[in-house]
C-alpha cells in the first residue's frame, strides 16, 4: 500500500473503528483531545512546569524507586520554596537548600506507598553536607540529574523556560520527505546531547522533550513543519504498527497477530535493523548502523512529512491504540483486549491479509 494510505485522516478513521464510534466531527475532536492531552502544565514558558516535567520522566524508563508524579511535585515545589525562581526565570540552585526543602515536602509526602528506603533521612542528609550518602542510591542519582538540568538552565538559558522552547517551533528545513527526516534527526541529536545527564538515557530524552511541548502543539497552525511536529517517541506498541505499515512485518495469519502482539526485546529490534521497509510503497532507507529505535522514528517521520502531517501526531495514534496505560479522554471508550485493538486498527487500514 502507498504511504498516503495511512495519512493521519486515516489513522484517525482506524482509531474511530477500534473504539466502535462514528466518524464524525465530536469523535475526530475527541481524538485530538486526546493526542494532545497534558495535565495543564505549561513547560515551554512557565520554569517550574518545566523542572517538574524533566523530574517526572526521569522516572519514566522503569527505574524503581520514587513514583514519577510525586517526585515530579516534589521538586517543584522545593524549587519554588527556595526562592529559586524569580519573574519566571531560575536565577540560583544550591543544592543543600533544595534538599532541605525536598525532605520537608517528602515527610508530609512520601515519595512511594511503601519503601524499604528512607528518602527523607537521605535528602536531610544532603541537606546538611553530609558526605557519606550513597550516590548509588536512586533519590541521590535523581537530585544530582535534576542538578545538572537546572545549572544547564541557568547556563545557556538564563534560567528561562521560554529560551530552552525557542528552537523546537522552527521550521524543518529540506526539499523533501528524506532531507527533511535528516534535518530532523540532527536537530533532535543536538538537543539530547545538550542533555547528557544522569538517568536521562536514550529512552527518557526524547520522553521528555515531546511532554516538554506536545502542551502547546495543538496552537501552531504550521505544526508540521516545524521540529515540534518531529517529536514522536516510538514506545514498544508504535514499533509493532510500524513493522506492518512499513512492510517489514506481513500479517497474513491469526498467528502472525498473534506474534505482532507480543513482539518484544531483540526479536522487535532486529526486524527494525535486518529487514527493510517497502520500497516500491515508497519507504527510504537508512544509513547502517542507526537502532531500532531511530529507524523506527526516522520512518514514522518520514510518513508524516509525505502526507505533509505531525510526525508526533502519527506516534500518539499509534501510542493510543496499543498501550494498556493510556489515560487520554478516549481510553476508556478502547476495547479492553489488546489482540482485538491491534486487529481491529489494521483491518481498517488493510493490512490484516486474511
Amino acid at each position: 500500500m502507498s504511504l498516503d494510505s495511512f495519512n493521519v485522516t486515516s489513522l484517525k478513521k482506524a482509531f474511530l473503528a477500534v473504539c466502535d464510534l462514528p466518524d464524525n466531527e465530536n469523535n475526530l475532536n475527541l481524538i485530538d483531545d486526546s493526542v494532545f492531552h497534558t495535565g495543564g502544565e505549561r513547560p515551554w514558558e512557565s520554569v517550574l512546569d518545566l523542572i517538574q516535567v524533566y523530574a517526572s520522566n526521569l522516572l519514566n524508563s522503569g527505574l524503581p524507586g520514587p513514583l514519577p508524579d510525586r517526585f515530579g511535585r516534589m521538586t517543584r515545589w522545593a524549587v519554588e520554596q527556595a526562592g529559586f525562581v524569580r519573574a519566571d526565570r531560575l536565577t540560583e540552585f544550591s543544592r543543600v537548600e533544595f534538599a532541605r526543602q525536598a525532605a520537608e515536602h517528602c515527610a508530609m509526602f512520601p515519595l512511594a506507598d511503601s519503601s524499604r528506603v528512607d528518602n527523607t533521612a537521605i535528602l536531610r542528609a544532603i541537606s546538611q553536607g553530609g558526605d557519606s550518602v550513597d550516590p548509588r542510591k536512586t533519590i541521590v542519582r535523581l537530585i544530582d540529574s535534576t542538578e545538572q538540568f537546572c545549572r544547564y538552565l541557568l547556563d545557556r538559558h538564563g534560567g528561562s523556560a521560554e529560551s530552552f522552547s525557542k528552537p523546537f517551533v522552527n521550521c524543518v528545513r529540506g526539499l523533501d520527505a528524506r532531507s527533511r527526516v535528516d534535518d530532523a534527526a540532527i536537530f533532535r541529536k543536538r538537543i539530547i546531547g545538550e542533555l547528557n545527564f544522569l538517568l536521562m538515557g536514550p529512552a527518557t530524552s526524547p520522553n521528555f522533550l515531546k511532554d516538554s511541548q506536545i502542551g502547546r502543539a495543538r496552537q501552531i497552525t504550521n505544526l508540521a513543519d516545524t521540529y515540534i511536529g518531529t517529536l514522536a517517541k516510538p514506545d514498544i506498541h508504535v514499533m509493532r504498527f510500524m513493522l506492518v505499515l512499513t512492510g517489514r512485518v506481513l500479517v497474513d495469519r491469526k498467528e502472525k497477530l498473534d506474534q505482532l502482539t507480543n513482539l518484544a526485546g531483540q526479536e522487535l529490534t532486529e526486524l527494525f535493523v535486518k529487514e527493510p521497509p517497502c520500497e516500491k510503497a515508497g519507504w527510504g532507507l537508512w544509513p547502517v548502523g542507526l537502532s531500532a529505535e531511530e529507524r523506527c522514528l526516522r520512518d514514522l517521520n518520514f510518513l508524516a512529512f509525505c502526507n505533509n502531517d505531525a510526525g508526533i501526531v502519527v506516534d500518539r495514534i499509534l501510542y493510543m491504540v496499543g498501550a494498556e496505560n493510556d489515560s487520554s479522554p478516549i481510553a476508556p471508550l478502547r476495547p479492553s483486549d489488546k489482540r482485538e485493538r491491534y486487529e481491529k486498527f489494521l483491518r481498517s487500514l488493510g493490512l490484516i491479509a486474511w
